[in-house]
């Protein structure tokens, strides 16, 4: 079984976030597609660029191609999501499933429409790559890098993009980087 390394839990958490939260496809969305897209997003994510990672990820989501995520999109990513969480024969690592999972937990608590109407700034119903990442400052290093840098990633924007419950996670956080 292979382990995933705490560089890669950073990268994994923040995608968990957005593929949970947003979890789109394609309807017919297959468990071993959904697997394989996270896999390749995890090599992207580990190796290239923040920039490149955050690209991925939202061409993930952007299932028909159009340059833009919607709410659709998101639904069916988050059941594909969710059916690979509870699959017993899944291939996702056992900290990608605890991740999928509270992300999954979370954004059903927070409720998912406000927390996508919460990242569309322009109130247009989808979202491109800069609201997605509206909170992160993406740049030529990895995601980990970025994610470590307390600069880099705006967590109290982030966490009021999912309300009650992001501000909980954000004094969970605070609590454990302050350890």
């Amino acid at each position: 079984m292979r382990k995933t390394t705490s560089k890669s839990y950073n990268i994994l958490r923040w995608i968990a976030v957005f593929l949970a939260f947003s979890a789109f496809l394609t309807p017919a969305l297959a468990n071993d597609d959904f697997e394989q897209q996270v896999a390749e997003t995890r090599i992207v994510c580990d190796g290239d660029t923040s920039t490149r990672c955050a690209q991925t990820v939202h061409r993930l989501l952007d299932s028909d191609g159009d340059g833009l995520i919607s709410f659709q999109e998101i639904e069916v990513t988050r059941s594909a999501a969710t059916t690979s969480v509870q699959d017993l024969k899944s291939t996702l690592t056992p900290e990608e499933r605890t991740l999928f999972g509270l992300a999954l937990v979370g954004i059903k608590s927070a409720g998912a429409p406000a927390v996508f109407a919460n990242f569309d700034a322009d109130g247009t119903g989808t979202l491109d790559i800069n609201e997605l990442f509206a909170d992160v400052t993406l740049d030529s290093r990895t995601f980990a890098v970025v994610a470590s840098d307390p600069g880099a990633i705006d967590w109290s924007s982030l966490a009021n993009r999912f309300g009650k419950l992001g501000q909980a996670l954000l004094a969970m956080h605070q609590a454990r980087r302050d350890r």
